[in-house]
């Protein structure tokens, strides 16, 4: 695999000088590719921006470009009216065949602009399709990307962000690939944060189902049971992001006591969230792992309230307007704060050393989210403290006095 890099870099390096425009075609319509790296919320955040290039370039022919290993696919192909193309690349080609034969396709297609979305901690394997498809390209860097230096150089035009100064969400940071800044398409306009994601009614059904099936229909009302949904986990590489599971139950346990059943939702991997918290629960817990998508987004909508860590999860409840707390920790809080306005409650520490997730490159002082020896980030914040959120967040009183 390691070969197999190396050599796809040497390409696009080969690429940058000897690229060449095909001049035989008339310019109209105009011919965008825009790769949106990134998981579930990074797609919540790139697809207002997509819109809006939608919006401004109505007779364009937009190819969005996604990696196979991303969750946000299937967010884009819930919404076809953004692009005219939705392609689904391999992030990780396992043989040189496959990515020539990938990537041989990406240059035919010959595209005016390319629009490549932040690039954080992603490697050249995410970036190929880009480097080789036009002769313009965009990209936006952070500014602790340990190859910034080497992507400025490669890439046409790039934007790089001070995440730590500038402390702009991530929808702001992805228009700027649309604005004259980047020398291209001079889009100015603001992106639309009020928009929704349909969800078909098989998935609706399947979600009122699931919840009969938990005990958590009220067949008289014809709705669901009061409950709180909580995501305890995270992938296996982001643990950095838990906040302390024996503080989730005391937020549980307090409160069930006010009439809240919980369900614990997260993927098949997570499960050890779940049993975790029930064996430090008073509550009874409900376990609500490996649903399809779209099932999932349903069953957010009959929440009560959401609580979880940062996650993609947390960002499709405030999508859906469902009242929200997330507990920030170690990662980018500024970028994903609520990013709309509604009963939205951030729980985050601004401590001198956060937000320490750079990339697995230690900063300037030593901290970093893999080598912090204390994460007090996340370990210092109370159940109180997020007692108290979720009182600011509901409709409803439901502590007769201070949580």
């Amino acid at each position: 695999m390691l070969l197999l890099a190396l050599w796809m870099l040497a390409w696009a390096v080969a690429r940058k000088f000897f690229r060449q425009r095909n001049t035989s075609r008339t310019s109209q319509p105009k011919r965008i590719l825009f790769v949106a790296v990134g998981g579930l919320g990074d797609a919540l955040m790139i697809i207002p921006v997509v819109r809006l290039l939608r919006e401004a370039e109505p007779d364009a022919e937009i190819t969005l470009a996604t990696a196979s290993n991303s969750a946000g696919k299937e967010i884009y192909a819930a919404l076809p009216a953004l692009y005219n193309r939705l392609e689904i690349y391999d992030a990780e080609p396992k043989s040189w065949h496959e990515a020539m034969q990938q990537n041989r396709q990406w240059i035919e297609r010959d595209f005016d602009e390319v629009l490549v979305s932040y690039i954080s901690s992603f490697g050249i394997f995410y970036v190929l399709p880009a480097l080789v498809s036009g002769t313009r390209q965009r990209i936006m860097l952070v500014d602790e990307h340990y190859m910034r230096s080497f992507y400025q150089w490669l890439f046409s035009e790039a934007r790089v962000l001070n995440r730590k100064a500038e402390r702009r969400s991530e929808i702001e940071m992805h228009s700027d690939l649309l604005s004259s800044g980047l020398g291209g398409l001079g889009i100015t306009a603001t992106p639309d944060r009020t928009w929704t994601l349909p969800v078909r009614d098989a998935a609706k059904l399947a979600a009122t189902e699931w919840l009969k099936s938990q005990s958590l229909w009220d067949a008289a009302g014809q709705q669901a049971a009061r409950f709180v949904l909580v995501h305890a986990g995270s992938f296996q590489q982001q643990d950095y992001k838990r906040y302390p599971v024996e503080k989730y139950a005391a937020v549980i346990d307090a409160l069930w006591l006010r009439g809240f059943k919980a369900v614990v939702i997260g993927t098949p991997a997570e499960r050890e969230s779940f049993e975790r918290l029930r064996s430090l629960c008073t509550a009874p817990l409900t376990a609500c792992f490996g649903l399809e998508l779209f099932t999932v987004c349903a069953i957010i909508e009959h929440a009560a309230l959401f609580i979880g860590n940062d996650s993609g999860l947390g960002h499709l409840s405030i999508l859906f307007n469902r009242p929200t707390v997330r507990i920030f920790g170690p990662s980018y809080y500024y970028g994903f704060r609520a990013w709309k306005p509604g009963p939205f409650k951030d729980v985050f520490q601004p401590l001198e050393c956060t937000p320490c997730l750079r990339l697995a490159i230690l900063e300037t002082k030593g901290l970093n989210a893999y080598t912090c020896g204390h994460r007090a980030c996340l370990a210092d914040i109370s159940a109180r403290t997020v007692l108290e959120a979720v009182a600011d967040v509901l409709p409803e009183k439901i502590f007769a006095s201070s949580p």
